[in-house]
């Protein structure tokens, strides 16, 4: 999530009943990036567990797009478009080396957001591509 102002943030942990013991926290940023439409593929890396991906491309009114994925090592991986709006567009979920979401025809003009969630904590990598169709 994005943080609203600059500052000093605090991180609650509060254990269930009266459970006792320690905890390593780690703070990280996802891994942002953009797209081009037809560029080749963009490496992602995901170095942290816990850590997502969100990549941006440029998109206009009734242009079709496939978000295409290659290389998968980061085991099963959730990836969604999103539109402007913020509103989720299609997704696909998949643990094979590579996977297309459906294809789509934008809705409007603006700044479309692709996310990649691995299902587990894992580490790894896959090749994200946007291409008409």
């Amino acid at each position: 999530m994005a943080l609203p102002v600059p500052g000093l943030y605090t991180v609650l942990v509060d254990p269930d009943s009266t459970y006792t013991g320690s905890i390593t926290l780690t703070l990280s940023s996802d891994v942002t990036g953009t797209l081009v439409i037809n560029d080749p593929a963009v490496l992602v890396t995901i170095g942290r567990a816990g850590q997502n991906a969100h990549y941006t491309f440029a998109g206009t009114a009734n242009q079709q797009v496939t978000a295409r994925i290659t290389g998968n090592t980061l085991g099963s991986v959730s990836v969604n478009l999103y539109t402007p709006s913020g509103s989720i567009q299609t997704g696909a979920g998949g643990s094979g080396a590579s996977f297309d979401l459906p294809t789509v025809t934008l809705a409007t003009t603006g700044t479309y957001t692709i996310t990649v969630n691995p299902s587990t904590l894992a580490t790894g990598s896959l090749n994200l591509q946007v291409t008409n169709p």
